[in-house]
């Protein structure tokens, strides 16, 4: 089996177009769906955002599912001046960071993380053969998220990674401490000069938005109004690419990388 495992709800729905789901159902507050693709069994599990709810969806699903593989996937910031709004990327190690003390660097923490090499290879292979276009670099994993172009600009020249993200290197370090093979796929949902709006004033930690909130937030921050546009165009266009991924994955990467079954 294969487990895919996203933050939020949106990040998994373009996997809808790939995996005939079975059954549904929410186990301690984690919502899963298992099926199939092509002959594999696979799970999508949405683990809310952030490391606590990363690393416990993950270990929830090694201990139900004992997969063969776990799959990273969402949207994340570009932090590199060459990553592309709905870019996507396959992640060659993971790292984390913490932020940066006021007018400090932000630093690294832990060990960086490897991709499992096989299955780096034959799915940057298996793309290439499919000119479905992708870049490999570094990810980095932060608490909370960076919203600006000096933040995202110190992080990049601290870590070298082209995205940052708020769950790859929990659920990586989740993998590798039950020597599970892991591969991280993202796209890009804003580049390196944009701004993000502050989405903790009208969005819950498992992406649930409150209408409400947004509304009034958008109202008294109307030059984020623009901004949350290019988002969603962005997220439109990078959940074709995650579901690409994902078929080309399931269908030639997962089945030519010699990891176990």
């Amino acid at each position: 089996m294969i487990v895919f495992i996203a933050a939020l709800k949106q990040e998994l729905a373009a996997f809808g177009e790939v995996v005939a789901i079975d059954r549904r159902e929410q186990v301690d507050g984690v919502p899963l769906a298992e099926g199939h693709a092509d002959g594999v069994a696979v799970a999508l599990v949405q683990s809310g955002i952030g490391r606590q709810r990363a690393s416990e969806a993950t270990r929830l699903a090694i201990a139900r599912y004992r997969p063969d593989m776990i799959v990273s996937v969402g949207y994340s910031g570009g932090l590199s001046p060459e990553i592309r709004g709905s870019d996507l990327v396959l992640g060659q190690r993971l790292l984390a960071a913490e932020p940066a003390s006021p007018g400090g660097e932000p630093h690294l923490v832990g060990e960086p993380i490897e991709v499992e090499p096989s299955l780096l290879d034959t799915t940057a292979i298996a793309m290439e053969e499919s000119l479905l276009a992708a870049r490999s670099g570094d990810f980095v994993t932060v608490p909370a998220i960076v919203r600006g172009y000096g933040e995202k600009d110190r992080l990049r020249r601290r870590s070298s990674a082209l995205l940052v993200d708020m769950e790859s290197y929990w659920v990586a370090l989740a993998a590798r401490e039950a020597e599970v093979p892991f591969v991280a796929a993202r796209v890009a949902s804003d580049e390196i000069g944009d701004t993000l709006p502050d989405f903790t004033k009208f969005a819950d930690a498992m992406g649930g938005i409150r209408p409400l909130s947004a509304a009034w937030y958008y109202l008294t921050h109307p030059h984020h109004v623009l901004g949350a546009g290019v988002l969603a165009y962005n997220a439109r266009q990078g959940a074709r690419n995650l579901a690409a991924f994902a078929a080309l994955f399931l269908t030639i990467a997962f089945r030519g990388a010699p990891v176990r079954r």
